[in-house]
């Protein structure tokens, strides 16, 4: 079934959990129908862009549940005043938003997101500082919305896409799309469910990113069940192949030895290892902001590494 776009507004919500709505959509040629989907922060009389796919609920009838949807710059001045009163602007009420647009016109929002602070300047009670955080929430606003917008199609929730907001901010979806492991770092979410994040995000079995993410899940869930400071490393070795190869095809399994080096390249930091056990992590080359970049095995027994600035390292175990 071929996705169709609409854009109008959203009537009434008549049902609404988290992000989940149930809402009446009325586009801007008088059509009216019923829609549902994940929409952070979305309200009543909310102009939208939507793209969806029709479907008939065995209950409720045909429906278009929404995949994408964006928040189009208001154009009139009943949309703008509509925006900057709906309490996603900081410091903005009914108010001060029809006073923003009797100075600025219906163009407002285009205007104060072109111009910044500029464009307030001379509205009364509109100072630096509210000025500021008028700017920058009209920014966030719609740059937010396209980044849950994206995020979305994976399987993350927009609560934790505020998060991720927060540490990455414009780079959001560069990062996630890049290393979704990072999910496990920022949310503490697990790394069953962020493994199946990255799956929908297309990200390979035997990516590095993984190999690594699902050592330290292993070596934490190993230390907190058995109350072990330490954990032996063929144990190691082998409960993180049962994890990564879990029900995975045979051309997508992670070998042993591609394992073995995750554990003693992982970016910038190795498993500090003492008599054949894990016994903790240890930054290497943090000073001198340098990544291991090739690592072998020598006939000494020890590791031999080449880092990105070209320096050979020795490794003893």
């Amino acid at each position: 079934m071929n996705t169709t776009e609409y854009t109008g507004r959203v009537k009434h919500i008549i049902f609404k959990a988290d992000d989940f709505i149930i809402a009446f959509f009325e586009t801007y040629d008088g059509s009216s129908f019923k829609i549902t989907g994940n929409m952070y922060g979305i309200e009543s009389d909310a102009n939208l862009t939507i793209k969806g796919k029709w479907t008939i609920h065995p209950k409720y009838g045909k429906q278009l549940q929404v995949a994408e949807w964006k928040r189009p710059i208001p154009k009139t001045k009943d949309q703008s005043v509509a925006f900057l009163q709906s309490g996603l602007i900081k410091g903005v009420g009914k108010k001060r938003a029809i006073e923003i647009v009797d100075k600025l016109g219906e163009n407002a929002i285009e205007i104060i997101s072109k111009d910044g602070v500029k464009a307030l300047q001379g509205i009364k009670g509109i100072g630096k500082k509210t000025a500021k955080g008028i700017v920058e929430s009209i920014k966030e606003t719609f740059e937010v919305q396209e980044i849950i917008s994206q995020l979305s199609h994976y399987g993350i929730t927009a609560n934790l896409t505020l998060k991720l907001y927060k540490e990455y901010g414009s780079d959001t979806v560069q990062k996630i799309q890049e290393n979704p492991y990072r999910l496990t770092e920022i949310d503490g979410l697990g790394f069953i469910k962020v493994d199946e994040i990255a799956r929908n995000m297309g990200i390979m079995p035997t990516s590095g990113y993984r190999i690594s993410a699902c050592v330290k899940y292993v070596l934490n869930n190993i230390c907190n069940s058995k109350g072990h400071s330490f954990v032996e490393e063929q144990e190691l070795i082998k409960e993180t192949l049962h994890v990564l190869n879990h029900n995975s095809d045979p051309e997508q399994q992670v070998a042993e030895h591609d394992l073995r080096q995750s554990i003693y390249n992982m970016e910038d930091k190795v498993l500090v290892i003492e008599n054949d056990k894990v016994v903790g992590e240890e930054r290497l080359l943090a000073d001198e902001s340098q990544r291991f970049r090739d690592i072998t095995q020598g006939e000494d027994g020890a590791l031999y590494t080449v880092t990105d600035q070209g320096r050979l390292y020795r490794i003893g175990k």
